[in-house]
């Protein structure tokens, strides 16, 4: 896998958000968005967040590509998945490298959670054994997952890649935003804010 800036998303994304679909309410506003054409224009922290709240499993588990078959309404019934992500990406322009961190807080409700939690609580504790810091809440079936990329450095063709990705700058240079579909399929654009 390549160090871009897409590789640790697309990872975290597989390891600790596949139980759920990203979604998002951008804020568009009058920015002016052009191509992002050198590194030192990604210099610095960057930070964005989505959440989606009250959402049906059975939404998400069909914009994950699954089909929602009558077993599982029998199984999940109709349990709701709330969740709030939130990205911190440092690049270093001088000396070629990015770092990485997220933290996720999912809760489930309604439906049968109470039968599913356990198993859902075990599942998502195995990713510990990825690097992620996993905390449960049996009092209200919420879950608060944190895994952090340390500073890598980006070779000449990864960050080649990394700019022909298509993403943009906004005209002041204080939002970066990451196209639809860019990091996984059914993902929202979403807007990165420098710090």
């Amino acid at each position: 896998m390549n160090k871009n800036f897409f590789s640790p998303v697309m990872l975290v994304m597989a390891l600790v958000f596949g139980t759920t679909v990203i979604g998002c309410d951008n804020g568009t506003t009058s920015d002016t968005w052009q191509d992002i054409t050198s590194l030192d224009q990604m210099n610095g922290t960057w930070k964005s967040s989505y959440s989606q709240n009250n959402r049906p499993i059975k939404d998400v588990i069909e914009e994950q590509g699954g089909t929602w078959e009558p077993e599982m309404q029998a199984i999940y019934g109709d349990m709701r998945v709330t969740f709030r992500v939130d990205i911190t990406l440092t690049i270093n322009a001088s000396a070629k490298t990015q770092a990485m961190s997220m933290t996720s807080t999912q809760s489930y409700s309604g439906g049968n959670i109470n039968i599913i939690w356990p198993i859902l609580k075990q599942t998502l504790g195995s990713l510990a054994e990825e690097g992620v810091t996993v905390t449960t809440n049996d009092a209200d079936h919420s879950v608060s997952m944190t895994f952090s990329f340390p500073a890598e450095t980006l070779s000449d063709a990864e960050i080649t890649e990394m700019l022909n990705s298509g993403l943009q700058i906004n005209q002041d240079g204080t939002k970066i935003m990451v196209p639809a579909n860019s990091l996984t399929e059914g993902m929202p654009e979403l807007i990165f804010y420098k710090q």
